[in-house]
């Protein structure tokens, strides 16, 4: 990121708020990450992203090209989300 300072990682309340948010979204229901049996090991995953940026609309994203994963912490009270974006991005 061209002269962007390095956002903060995301607190223990904003990782519960995002694996709150994500369980049955992302990991239940549409079953992005089958490794993942418990909280702790999403928590895991949240901890290995390591590229960061911002969005366009001012939140942080983590990204980790291995294991093809997003997470986005949105501006306090807003919470955020952890998943895996599918073919083109998305």
């Amino acid at each position: 990121m061209d002269g962007a300072a390095k956002p903060a990682e995301p607190v223990e309340a904003e990782v519960d708020t995002i694996i709150d948010h994500a369980w049955d979204k992302h990991v239940v229901n549409e079953k992005e990450f089958p490794e993942v049996s418990s909280e702790e090991d999403l928590r895991d995953i949240i901890e290995e992203t390591t590229e960061w940026g911002y969005r366009e609309d001012g939140s942080v994203y983590w990204y980790d090209e291995v294991t093809n994963t997003v997470v986005v912490k949105n501006p306090p009270g807003v919470g955020g989300t952890i998943y895996r974006p599918g073919p083109g991005g998305s």
